[in-house]
């Protein structure tokens, strides 16, 4: 885990009523009092140390600090010589842009954030362009999720339950992912999970021969796309917009997609069956210029991350009881039938998820998709 301060508050230098610990080895150990956790780095022979101390509640981990700040020292000794200055550099896109120069600008800007530059990325707008900022807008979107190591949360089946996967964004992940987005001058606020990516169809999943074979519309995301390709399915990437009619039709026999979008695209008029894959969470991430954040004071930066901690307590309540609402909609109005995953699907998981992690490797930085794959170890035993 990074810790962001070079001064830290240790041992009965920390006096909040409660704080989040951190174990030695980055097991989540719950939130506990001051005095609890105190007693505990007591019993293990390290000292507490309060690592982020605007979150709420603050996180502390056990840690021989002593050992931290020598290591501290050396890597920023050896940064030192190694520095260089920093360069903005800019990557200029129109609305109309095809899928090649998109692609040529992608690995343009990969390569400099690679070099440890920050990267600008403007689309431009002429004459009537202007009317259609949207496409603008989408573009950015689909620049900035290609360009991040946030790819991590598209490996698909890891988790059972949302709780598990918000214990990993909140257990250290967040720190992992901070230096990334620093590249590109953002400071994340907070990540979490609301739900899961959910798999309707036009005819029940029962086993794995219902995948074999199944057309299920996919995001364009080599990784998800691998993901079903490895269970069977014939993944196939679709505008969303145009979904309903393609399972109308049966063109597709299948989507995935989180109750909300099913929902609210009204795709419970065309399938008539639901099946609780769960196989990707569905998360929020909250950013900010980073200049801008470390300019605000203790006070400030507290009643933002109060306010974050708010918007994630409301989203995650909401989240359930919309759901649940949702389903007894769909079941009571059309019919829909939901089951859990079949087992040997379920079963299937693990090789799948391997396939898109040695994928993902080959894209990314290898001991970084380690580093959270160990955290979700950590907090699934899986």
């Amino acid at each position: 885990m990074t810790i962001a301060s070079t001064a830290h508050q240790i041992n009965e230098e920390i006096r909040d009523r409660e704080v989040r610990l951190i174990g030695a080895d980055g097991a989540q150990l719950g939130v506990m009092s001051a005095r609890e956790a105190q007693a505990r780095a007591d019993e293990a022979g390290l000292d507490l140390v309060k690592i982020s101390p605007t979150a709420v509640p603050p996180v502390c981990k056990l840690m021989d600090y002593g050992k931290f700040k020598f290591e501290q020292s050396k890597r920023e000794k050896e940064a030192k010589k190694n520095q260089h200055v920093v360069e903005v550099k800019e990557v200029r896109m129109s609305p109309g842009i095809d899928i090649g120069d998109f692609n040529t600008k992608l690995r343009n800007a990969q390569k400099f954030l690679g070099e440890g530059n920050r990267v600008k990325v403007t689309v431009r707008f002429r004459g009537r362009e202007m009317a259609h900022t949207d496409i603008g807008r989408k573009l950015l979107l689909d620049f900035a999720a290609q360009c991040a190591e946030l790819a991590v949360l598209d490996i698909s089946g890891l988790y059972d339950n949302v709780d598990d996967c918000n214990s990993v964004l909140n257990g250290g992940f967040t720190d992992l992912i901070e230096p990334y987005y620093n590249n590109a001058g953002l400071h994340v606020l907070g990540m979490f999970a609301t739900d899961f990516r959910i798999t309707s169809s036009n005819d029940p999943i029962n086993s794995m021969d219902d995948l074999k074979g199944l057309n299920i519309r996919t995001q364009e995301n080599k990784y998800h796309m691998e993901f079903w390709r490895q269970l069977g399915a014939n993944p196939t990437p679709l505008a969303f917009g145009e979904l309903y009619i393609a399972l109308q039709q049966h063109m597709m026999d299948a989507q995935e997609n989180p109750w909300a979008s099913y929902v609210g695209a009204k795709l419970c008029e065309v399938q008539n069956y639901m099946t609780f894959t769960n196989h990707i969470p569905f998360v929020s991430t909250y950013i900010m210029n980073n200049a801008k954040y470390q300019s605000l004071s203790d006070a400030q930066k507290q009643a933002l991350n109060q306010f974050i901690y708010s918007v994630r307590k409301y989203q995650l309540e909401g989240t359930v009881e919309d759901d649940a609402r949702m389903q007894k909609l769909c079941e009571d109005d059309y019919n829909l039938v939901c089951s859990e995953v079949p087992e040997d699907v379920k079963a299937a998981y693990p090789a799948a998820t391997q396939a898109v992690v040695d994928l993902m490797k080959k894209d990314i930085d290898p001991t970084f998709v380690d580093n959270y794959l160990e955290a979700v170890k950590a907090v699934t035993g899986g």
